[in-house]
């Protein structure tokens, strides 16, 4: 991956005329203290904070190269679907370098892109970084295209090739053969995945005048090299599991001033997901067979408003963000995990308040409240948790230049 980053870096300053490289560099971090509370209980004083250098280049009027550091460490709790389950993490902490070049040419722009992402999760405090059984790495390439029909008219395309891996994780039963697992979980590193991904954007005014609108399709081609596909009777196809991602996502946004000094930006988000699986599931214990059990469709609504308030800009945003998924054929299981007669639903609610208090140099005053509240017909929480309430209230700062 280092490779291609300084390929793709050479390559756009051979392509420019010879002349001084302008840097314009960006810089931005936050660093919040506060208080989680699980299930209505608090839990330790925790910590998040964010890192993002940015030295873009410009090489010439057509060629630019944009590369980016990201780094976050997450001290609260928090839910990470792994799986297609809610996996409870103690801390997390995370590191992604990515290099995109720039190519104008009139209303054209192409934007060939190549990074690198490492995801480290701790379930215990204990851990030591690095050794967490779901720490996964995903090297990415893509190429996006970008046309300007109008003033108020983007067009834009992009294919995108990346690899989820699990470098840590063996499956249980792959090691004990322990029964009561799902058969698809017979090998080794069953959570790896290749993936391609193509995506078209559309941006353009709404009928209503001031609203602009922004349309996003994808399609994902998501692939398992190490999970086989489970028969009716339990025992393994020599076929490997793949999964169909489609997504269609909206959203619809207009600013208001509210007198000289203030003013306010709302936009309504929505999308609609479909995943398409061929894997299927045998319960050992109930002697029970699933097919198609990890498909679902899922809808996310959020409505969000952004306040601009007083000569110093202070920014007050109140978001609300409901989830609600439902697969297509498992079914939901009680305490003791009876299958039921209904479908497995999921649905989450999301509060979130955020307010930014300019100090000047940059600086800003941070305070942020978030509210999850998960709600599951399934009642089986042995290996994920589907019903739970997470909160945390953070107070901190923020830089950038």
């Amino acid at each position: 991956m280092n490779r291609s980053l300084l390929v793709l870096a050479a390559a756009l300053a051979a392509a420019g005329p010879a002349r001084a490289v302008e840097f314009v560099p960006v810089f931005g971090g936050t660093f919040l203290l506060g208080q989680v509370l699980e299930n209505g209980r608090s839990t330790s004083w925790n910590g998040n904070a964010t890192l993002q250098f940015t030295p873009a280049m410009k090489f010439s009027e057509s060629w630019g190269l944009i590369p980016t550091y990201a780094g976050a460490y997450q001290g609260n709790k928090n839910i990470a679907d792994l799986g297609s389950g809610g996996q409870l993490f103690q801390d997390s902490m995370s590191h992604s370098v990515r290099a995109k070049g720039v190519w104008k040419r009139g209303d054209w722009k192409l934007k060939p892109q190549a990074g690198y992402r490492w995801e480290l999760l701790r379930e215990t405090t204990d851990e030591s970084w690095g050794e967490g059984l779901f720490d996964y790495r995903k090297p990415s390439f893509g190429l996006e295209a970008e046309w300007a029909a109008s003033e108020a008219v983007t067009l834009g395309a992009s294919a995108d090739w990346y690899r989820i891996e699990f470098p840590n994780y063996r499956s249980l039963e792959s090691s004990v053969k322990s029964q009561g697992l799902g058969r698809e979980q017979a090998s080794a590193r069953t959570l790896d995945s290749v993936n391609t991904a193509w995506t078209g954007t559309a941006s353009f005014p709404f009928a209503v005048p001031g609203v602009k609108t922004r349309v996003v399709v994808s399609w994902t081609d998501r692939r398992f090299p190490e999970q086989n596909i489970v028969l009716p009777t339990g025992s393994l196809s020599s076929e490997r599991r793949g999964d169909s991602i489609k997504n269609v996502g909206l959203n619809l946004g207009r600013g208001w001033r509210l007198g000289d000094t203030a003013g306010v930006y709302v936009d309504l988000q929505g999308s609609w997901t479909r995943l398409d699986s061929t894997q299927n599931h045998y319960d050992a214990e109930a002697s029970r067979f699933t097919g198609d059990y990890y498909s679902f469709e899922e809808t996310a609504v959020q409505p969000r408003a952004v306040f601009s308030l007083g000569r110093r800009k202070v920014e007050l945003g109140i978001a609300y963000l409901n989830t609600r998924r439902q697969y297509l054929s498992r079914r939901a299981q009680s305490e003791g995990g009876t299958h039921l007669d209904d479908a497995m639903v999921l649905n989450q609610d999301n509060f979130f308040f955020d307010l930014a208090v300019p100090l000047g140099r940059g600086f800003r005053l941070l305070v942020n409240s978030t509210a999850a509240t998960a709600r599951s017909n399934q009642r089986y929480q042995k290996f994920f948790k589907t019903n739970y309430t997470l909160q945390s209230h953070m107070l901190g700062f923020s830089y950038s230049y």
